[in-house]
């Protein structure tokens, strides 16, 4: 535990400012040493965005271990996602979520599987007798993703290099290069792409190939506005199996690559039987919603009802 003098001027030295609140101070002090202070304060965003010279090398891998008990592969120029999962703070509403409902022995299924982060988890959390089927159509990272499955003996996951979506084809995934954020890519199937944008052809297939006949306890999907085309190919699944859906609503990427409203895409699943809840920062359920609301970023829970 550090000393208040401690924190005061870690604070100083780093970011030229004394600490915000009491409450800051005190979260600080329980840090292990000052090493665990003077790297939480150099990786946050005021630092990052005071020194902007300060950018790690780009396309660096390396492996992390992560708290949740399983290592992964993080390139430090991706600090969108990457950045996150070394700082242990990525996605810690749907973290939480995952880790009271998933069991040994569950099948999950992991849509937009990224470098890996949630198909390890996943992985973690159902065991050895468990399974994990996850889709990550952008090359470099699935393969990623699969190194991660490969280094933490994980036999019971999968990873899938295509994209899923209403029927099988080829589509083209776009990204901007040399963003960030490494989780901003989306599907187009046809028309121009934009501007400061590349693309790169990909295989499709709809989900309900690889799900059978499969006992599947929970969905996660985010594949950046696809998500109205991979759930209604697969309706027939989602009434039978009834798996829980965590799922990102994005209005804008939604009309921008399925073409429809968060309304229509809630009311799509609803017709399966579920209900949208809201899902909170500590990954509790929040309010049910509809659709009606003003949604433009919003982290949902589809529960099947009845």
């Amino acid at each position: 535990m550090l000393s208040r003098d401690c924190v005061e001027w870690g604070y100083r030295l780093i970011l030229g400012r004394d600490p915000e609140s009491e409450g800051v101070i005190s979260e600080k002090m329980t840090c292990e040493d000052y090493r665990d202070l003077s790297g939480q304060l150099i990786y946050s965003d005021e630092f990052i965005s005071k020194q902007p010279s300060f950018m790690p090398p780009l396309n660096k891998w390396v492996m992390a271990e992560s708290e949740l008990g399983f290592k992964i592969w993080v390139n430090l120029a991706d600090t969108a996602i990457s950045w996150e999962i070394l700082r242990n703070r990525f996605e810690s509403a749907e973290v939480a979520f995952v880790k009271s409902h998933i069991r040994e022995g569950d099948v999950i299924i992991d849509i937009g599987a990224n470098i890996g982060f949630f198909s390890m988890l996943f992985s973690k959390l159902v065991g050895p007798t468990g399974r994990v089927i996850g889709f990550e159509p952008m090359p470099f990272l699935f393969e990623r993703a699969a190194m991660s499955a490969r280094e933490n003996n994980f036999d019971r996951c999968e990873i899938h290099n295509v994209a899923l979506a209403s029927e099988a084809g080829i589509a083209h995934l776009v990204y901007a290069p040399g963003s960030p954020n490494w989780g901003g890519s989306f599907l187009s199937f046809g028309g121009s792409i934009l501007p400061d944008h590349a693309a790169v052809p990909v295989s499709v297939q709809p989900l309900a190939k690889y799900v059978g006949d499969l006992d599947v306890k929970l969905v996660k999907i985010d594949v950046e506005g696809g998500e109205f085309f991979v759930i209604s190919s697969a309706l027939d699944f989602f009434r039978r199996a009834r798996p829980i859906i965590l799922s990102e609503i994005h209005s804008d990427q939604l009309r921008r690559v399925s073409g429809v409203s968060a309304k229509q895409y809630v009311t799509l699943i609803a017709s399966a039987g579920y209900d949208c809840f809201e899902l909170k920062d500590e990954g509790g359920l929040g309010k049910q919603l509809t659709g009606d609301e003003e949604i433009t970023v919003t982290n949902v829970v589809f529960l099947p009802n009845g």
